[in-house]
Formats: C-alpha cells, sequence, structure tokens
C-alpha cells in the first residue's frame, strides 16, 4: 500500500508513484485536530469520511452513495491548504488565487533541487534554491521558467521571477518538507 496525507495528491504525483511501485496510491485526508477524519479506498474515487469519529466543515462532498456499499459519506478530495493562496493578476483582467500546489508543481521535474523555498513579495516570486551537486549550471533559469509556465497554466500573469541558490534553507522546528512558501507584504 502506498498512501499520502496532508497535501493535495496531484495526478502528476499519482503517476509517479504507479510507475515506481505498481500500486494505486491512497489519499488520506489529515489534520492537526483529527488525526485522519478521511481515507481513500482502492477501486474508489474521493474519501470516505469516518463519521463514527468525526464531524468535518469546509469540505466538497462526492457525489451519489458510496461506491462500495459503505455507510460513509465522502469527500471529493482534500483542497489542501489554502493559508499560503497567492493572489494574482490574471491573465484576463482582474485577480486570480494561485494555489500554493502551483508553485509546488514545478519541483516534481526539478530533481536536481533539493529544497526549496518561494516568498511571495508585493512585485515579484523569490524562489531559493538547494542544490545537489550534480545540478546542471542552467538550473535556475529552468526553475524560473517552469514556476512561469505554472503560473500562466493557474491563469496568472506571472511576476518577475528570482532564483538564488543558497547553500541551505531555515527550517522551523517540526517542518522537514522540500518545499515552503513565504508571502511577504512588505520588500526588504
Amino acid at each position: 500500500m502506498v498512501g499520502t496525507s496532508s497535501e493535495v495528491q496531484t495526478a502528476d504525483m499519482r503517476r509517479r508513484m504507479v510507475e515506481a511501485w505498481q500500486v494505486q496510491p491512497l489519499d488520506f485526508y489529515g489534520t492537526t485536530e483529527a488525526l485522519i477524519p478521511a481515507a481513500g479506498r482502492q477501486g474508489q474515487a474521493g474519501m470516505d469520511i469516518l463519521e463514527d469519529l468525526v464531524v468535518l466543515d469546509s469540505v466538497t462532498l462526492a457525489d451519489g452513495p458510496n461506491p462500495l456499499g459503505l455507510p460513509y459519506a465522502r469527500i471529493a478530495s482534500g483542497g489542501g491548504r489554502s493559508d499560503d493562496t497567492v493572489t494574482l493578476p490574471a491573465a484576463g483582467g482582474g485577480r486570480v488565487a494561485v494555489h500554493p500546489f502551483r508553485l509546488r508543481a514545478p519541483f516534481s521535474d526539478l530533481l536536481e533541487v533539493c529544497q526549496c523555498q518561494v516568498v511571495h513579495e508585493p512585485a515579484r516570486l523569490l524562489a531559493r534554491v538547494v542544490l545537489r551537486d550534480s545540478a546542471p549550471p542552467d538550473t535556475p533559469a529552468r526553475v524560473a521558467d517552469a514556476l512561469a509556465r505554472e503560473l500562466r497554466d493557474a491563469g496568472a500573469v506571472p511576476p518577475p521571477i528570482e532564483v538564488t541558490v543558497v547553500p541551505e534553507l531555515d527550517r522551523e522546528p517540526g517542518h522537514g518538507a522540500k518545499f515552503k512558501l513565504v508571502k511577504s507584504t512588505v520588500r526588504a
């Protein structure tokens, strides 16, 4: 069994897990307040809400009865953290909310990046990256291009993107993740 929790399980993530382990990954909805309030099962889309253990708010319910005949309502998907959503100018005018998974997505193909931090400042995105020793010299440019492409795909007008190679990133206690998004309202 392969499973993920706490972050949005994207189609690219699922494809890579199937390629690596020849198993369809399960998706678990994890929270701090109630460890696993909903869980995916083989052979069904969405996640069963463990209604005998929790009551959930602010989720999107899946349509129709439970396809496995279980007595649980289902979540269509866990939306992931929305507090790190970045709002940018939209390509067609107005503004568009860009979910943080869009800023993480390019790094799944950039295996030469060990860690990254994206800082959203009012006039730019700053990506700090820690690279493997074997990273080609054009990696910072490819990071900027990949981030810009992902933002365009999300309907946003990409701001200027600056990529800086650093030897290490400061970490918050308990957060060992590869990616961190920081929102800044004041440019230093």
